[in-house]
């Protein structure tokens, strides 16, 4: 028992030692002094708009903190129509324009945003370093992760098949007005599949028919009460989707399992729209932080800490946490928080610091080449498609589009910029493809945005899917490079 006294004793009296010493190794590693000289710093290096990386934009700026959000889309919010449980909103608001008042209120504090991907972030060593696919690195002082989650997939034979532009699709808001008076499938029983089959009425689709695979919803009651005022929804319960079917060009139908009566049979559908979950955007940070088994990241200690330091995350990534945007946008701000208090706490950032730093932090006017954008022509009707297209001596692209795509109205700015880019050796066009109808059944467009490529004439290439800047302007390179007699 003595020995133990002693022990114990000896423990108490190396404590104090102990935290001075893990405290001077904390500051020998997140030194201010020894990042000077390095380019693109950013104290708050935020991966992901959504409504948490917004909201954790918001904090970082408002405490005066270099604050970068590098993302290409509003994320989840995208694919939602009204918001009805945000707190101060009432009665309800539209997901897209939600997020952009949050993003207009990060930028009023001073929060800048590049349009970009990040591709990889080094984490061996401090500050880490952010690489995007426009070819830009920044050296981040602390990185709150906050790319959520992207739509499940079904893994069944037909669904790759017909999953680009051919009838398959996790968007109705983007492509259900191509479905008008056609009959559709909706596939999952929680709240994104009571949305997805809203959207797809309103859009005027003929039927839309809820696949369940349970005898129930697990959509909240309210949600499944929005239902019944659409008499053009209808619900099978205990139903597994086996396979996708087609013409090879277009989804004619599904094969369909009752698990009750366990037997099979065809259900005729033009589209089939998945609403069945989603899978963590977790891959850059796979190997560097603590995930669960699911790939969603484990967070430490209450807050939004990871188990890397100076790294943190916030929303639908998130291991346990429930996917709303009010969670997602107050992890956001915990997410804020906790990078100011590392700043302040660990790495000493404060006043002087930041002096000491000011000329190598991010400059947007110094760092980007930037060229003015151009607003892109839209094309209203055949006839003006024919001659301005059809009869052009130069290659065209055409960005086939609808007013309540986001995917597509978060690409305008990159297609604007490359319209510039190109100016006098491509032309570039637009086209709503829920109004100049003639145009989007012609060339067979059953999902947006759709990226038309046309050289003397002919239609040489197709894209289902938003592009960024620099795919854009490989694709047309890659055109320019084509002789003339390749693409007859």
């Amino acid at each position: 028992m003595r020995k133990v006294k002693d022990l114990c004793k000896h423990i108490i009296m190396l404590a104090p030692l102990l935290f001075i010493a893990s405290c001077l190794n904390s500051k020998d590693e997140f030194d201010v002094d020894k990042i000077l000289g390095s380019e693109n710093i950013v104290d708050v290096m935020i991966i992901g708009s959504g409504p948490a990386g917004l909201s954790a934009a918001m904090h970082g700026a408002r405490s005066r903190l270099k604050t970068v959000v590098i993302g290409e889309d509003m994320g989840q919010p995208e694919r939602t129509t009204w918001v009805e449980n945000y707190p101060g909103v009432f009665p309800k608001v539209l997901g897209p324009e939600l997020v952009k008042s949050m993003k207009k209120q990060a930028e009023s504090f001073g929060a800048e945003f590049v349009l970009d991907k990040v591709t990889n972030i080094d984490f061996s060593s401090w500050p880490y370093k952010v690489e995007t696919e426009g070819g830009k690195t920044f050296n981040a002082l602390t990185v709150i992760v906050a790319t959520g989650v992207s739509p499940r997939n079904l893994n069944v034979p037909g669904e790759q098949e017909y999953s680009h532009g051919k009838g398959v699709s996790s968007c109705a808001i983007c492509d259900g007005p191509f479905y008008t008076g056609e009959d559709v499938v909706v596939v999952g029983g929680g709240d994104s599949a009571v949305e997805e089959a809203i959207q797809l009425a309103n859009a005027g689709v003929k039927k839309v028919t809820v696949l369940v695979r349970s005898y129930k919803m697990r959509a909240i009651p309210i949600m499944q009460e929005h239902l019944e005022g659409y008499p053009n929804i209808f619900v099978k319960y205990n139903t597994k989707v086996k396979e996708i079917l087609g013409d090879g060009n277009q989804v004619t139908g599904v094969t369909l399992y009752d698990t009750i009566a366990e037997e099979e049979y065809l259900l005729p559908v033009s589209g089939v729209f998945l609403a069945i979950g989603s899978e963590p955007n977790t891959d850059l940070v796979k190997d560097a932080v603590d995930l669960d088994a699911r790939g969603f990241i484990l967070m430490q200690e209450r807050k939004q800490k990871t188990s890397l330091p100076a790294v943190f995350a916030a929303g639908d990534l998130e291991s346990g946490r429930n996917r709303q945007i009010i969670i997602a946008a107050a992890a956001g701000v915990q997410a804020g928080i906790d990078a100011f208090n590392f700043l302040t706490e660990v790495v000493g950032l404060n006043t002087k610091a930041r002096k000491k730093l000011k000329k190598f932090y991010f400059n947007p006017e110094v760092t980007f080449n930037f060229v003015s954008e151009v607003e892109v022509q839209k094309i209203e009707n055949m006839q003006s498609f024919e001659k301005q297209v059809l009869q052009s001596k130069i290659p065209v692209v055409v960005d086939v589009y609808t007013e309540h795509c986001p995917s597509c109205i978060k690409m305008l700015p990159a297609f604007n910029a490359v319209a510039k880019d190109f100016h006098k050796r491509v032309k570039l066009f637009k086209v709503d493809g829920g109004q100049a109808s003639d145009i989007a059944q012609k060339y067979s467009i059953q999902r947006v945005p759709c990226i038309l490529v046309f050289k003397d004439g002919k239609l040489i290439d197709r894209h289902n899917k938003a592009m960024t800047r620099k795919e854009l302007s490989e694709l047309i390179e890659g055109v320019l490079a084509t002789p003339a007699a390749a693409t007859e």
